[in-house]
């Protein structure tokens, strides 16, 4: 598989306008992203809600599959961890968002 593209909201992506968001509700957040890219909203929901940061990691990564970003697992894994849990979550929902997925 060819990545043609980066992930955008590399810096920052809680100051983005889906931050706050994300900030306030990030299970809800979580679990909008998972149904946008064709998962179980629930488990993220969950997850997220539990503070269960590993949760972040199949999130990330369907998101770099299903828009060929070019990242990896070892990536994946050390930015959903605890402190950036709630960036994380934004950065998937910024990118889901700026590849048509949402409108929010």
């Amino acid at each position: 598989m060819k990545f043609i593209v980066s992930f955008n909201y590399v810096f920052a992506p809680c100051l983005s306008p889906i931050g706050f968001f994300g900030t306030c509700c990030p299970c809800i957040l979580a679990s909008m992203s998972a149904k946008r890219i064709g998962e179980e909203p629930c488990m993220y929901c969950m997850g997220v809600a539990t503070c269960c940061c590993p949760m972040m990691v199949p999130l990330r990564a369907k998101t770099r599959d299903k828009y060929n970003i070019k990242d990896d697992l070892k990536n994946d894994t050390l930015l959903s961890g605890p402190c950036c849990l709630l960036c994380s979550n934004c950065q998937v929902a910024n990118e889901i968002k700026k590849r048509g997925g949402w409108d929010i």
